[in-house]
C-alpha cells in the first residue's frame, strides 16, 4: 500500500474498482482480482512485517521502499542458523 496520503486513496480506487473490473473483461477472473485487492489490503507491512521478520529469528531486518511504497523489498539475516 502507498506511504503517501495522497497515493492511497487513489491506488485503493484503482486496486478495487478499476482492476477486477479490467482484468476481469480481460480474463474472466474478476473474483480472483477482487481477491488480489483484499489480500493486498491484509498483508503485513512496515513495522509489522518487520515484526514478523524478527518473531521468526530474523536480525538487521529492514525495508526498502519501491514505488511510494506500493512495492517493498524486506531483507533480514538469520541470527541462528541451528533452529528450526
Amino acid at each position: 500500500m502507498p506511504e503517501t496520503r495522497l497515493f492511497l486513496p487513489l491506488y485503493r480506487f484503482y486496486l478495487h474498482r478499476i482492476l477486477p473490473h479490467l482484468a476481469g473483461f480481460l480474463t474472466g477472473q474478476s473474483a480472483a482480482y477482487a481477491y488480489l485487492g483484499e489480500s493486498i489490503e491484509a498483508f503485513p507491512r512496515g513495522e509489522a512485517m518487520l515484526g514478523l521478520l524478527r518473531s521468526c529469528g530474523f536480525g538487521e531486518v529492514a525495508r526498502h521502499s519501491l514505488f511510494f511504497g506500493i512495492a517493498a523489498i524486506y531483507t533480514g539475516r538469520r541470527l541462528d542458523i541451528s533452529a528450526p
